[in-house]
């Protein structure tokens, strides 16, 4: 059969043409008329050119199971953009695909989208895979619990539950809930930066209209989940609930042991704490302080808490933020290292930095809660007094001009003679305003205008 034409079609008028037949093997060909098409290749479909009547799609072919479209072929409705370009209707002149994701578009003149179907109990999703995971990245609707995943790094980050909770790093039990296991870093950040004025950084709404009841508008609590102190208002009087945040500082090497209980001290130098690499810990700012030295002090940063134990709090969490950087793809391995091990010279760097401090690392209150030592230096003290430096050394005294002050008295203070007290007092530097001099001097004012 080889040396046969087996296939010739005719018609039955009077050209007795053929239409086509076989000419070599898996090949048909126009046998008595036709210019364009000659050949068709295995696969290849067929479509009207108009002028030769067919022509082959070498772009387009079919094997009995795949189609393919081979190239920057476009499928859709006259477009050319894109690999695959499904379009139900034009978006409108001149919307086209990012050359940089046109593998898939999806085109129309009104809502468009994709949908994604999936049983009951089952999950719709999508994964970004690369040549080290095939789930490197993932957005995942859990159709059994409706709640909507995200992972990166093949690790779920966020999830958002079927009550509209949204969690980051755990699952919500409140409308935003976030969850952070990081040596010295925040939790959250929220920035309104620019070189300009009225920024506002958060807003904080609850309770009725008229802030009747007790609203809690923020709560500090520990690691372990104890309450430690917050902030609520009722019918426009804020309170503030007992806490204390503080500063890390060094005193000068003679103090080293520390001050008594409620000293005064202020600023002498700012500086941050490094990682083996030179780089800053993110909120690694460290203070270096000394007792307060003079009345009226410009540099006061706060009142003595006490002295960390070495290897306290502090250190652990510095040397622990360095024993988490890990060798990576890229790295230089030093002998008998490998990927995904510590850094053991980073640890010990890190300690370096710390050898010197150490023994030499105090807690300074800055704000909240606590005590402040006082003398009668400028007389008896008051509820609502400002509390600044006095000529004594570390010792606070009641502010009787206007300037900085590091708290304000929460209790009416009495002195016998020259014995210094501890004052219970609000921490929070501020500029303070004494209005009673301020009254004085308007009187005065008044009292000349007149005459």
């Amino acid at each position: 059969m080889a040396d046969k034409k087996p296939i010739k079609a005719t018609y039955s008028g009077t050209d007795t043409n053929g239409l086509a037949e076989f000419v070599a093997a898996d090949t048909i060909g126009v046998a008595d008329g036709g210019t364009g098409l000659t050949t068709v290749a295995t696969s290849n479909l067929l479509t009207g050119n108009g002028a030769s009547a067919l022509s082959a799609e070498a772009n387009l072919t079919f094997d009995g199971t795949t189609l393919n479209v081979v190239g920057n072929a476009g499928v859709g409705i006259a477009r050319t953009d894109g690999t695959l370009h499904v379009q139900t209707a034009s978006s409108g002149s001149g919307a086209t695909p990012s050359t940089s994701a046109d593998d898939l578009v999806i085109e129309n003149d009104g809502y468009t989208g994709m949908t994604i179907l999936s049983p009951n109990d089952g999950y719709g999703q999508i994964y970004f895979g690369d040549v080290g995971a095939n789930q490197q990245g993932r957005i995942q609707y859990d159709h059994g619990t409706d709640s909507l995943n995200f992972a990166t790094a093949a690790t779920e980050r966020m999830r958002i539950t079927s009550a509209g909770y949204l969690g980051i790093g755990w699952t919500p039990t409140y409308k935003l809930d976030v969850l952070n296991n990081q040596a010295s870093a925040y939790g959250a950040r929220i920035r309104n930066d620019g070189n300009n004025n009225n920024r506002w950084g958060v807003a904080v709404q609850c309770g009725t209209d008229a802030g009747s009841g007790t609203n809690l508008a923020i709560e500090f609590y520990d690691g372990d989940g104890s309450l430690q102190g917050g902030i609520s208002f009722t019918s426009g009087t804020v309170t503030y609930g007992a806490f204390t945040a503080n500063h890390d500082a060094e005193l000068p090497e003679a103090d080293s042991d520390g001050y008594e209980y409620g000293t005064l001290v202020e600023t002498t130098e700012i500086f941050y704490q490094k990682n083996s690499s030179g780089d800053d810990f993110e909120r690694g700012i460290r203070y270096k302080a000394r007792k307060s030295s003079s009345a009226n002090s410009k540099a006061l940063l706060g009142a003595y808490a006490g002295k960390y134990e070495s290897g306290g709090l502090v250190i652990s969490e510095a040397v622990e933020a360095a024993e988490a950087v890990l060798y990576v793809d890229g790295d230089e391995l030093p002998e008998g290292k490998s990927i995904g091990d510590v850094k053991t010279p980073a640890v010990e760097a890190a300690d370096a930095v710390y050898s010197e401090t150490k023994e030499n690392l105090h807690q300074i209150y800055v704000l909240g809660d606590g005590h402040v030592l006082c003398n009668n230096s400028e007389g008896n003290i008051e509820v609502g007094d400002g509390i600044t430096s006095s000529t004594t050394d570390g010792i606070g005294c009641k502010a009787t001009v206007s300037g900085l002050i590091i708290a304000i008295a929460q209790q009416d203070i009495t002195f016998t003679g020259s014995e210094t007290k501890l004052v219970p007092v609000q921490y929070g530097l501020q500029q303070w305003v004494n209005l009673s001099a301020i009254d004085e001097l308007t009187a005065r004012i008044t009292a000349l205008e007149s005459a």
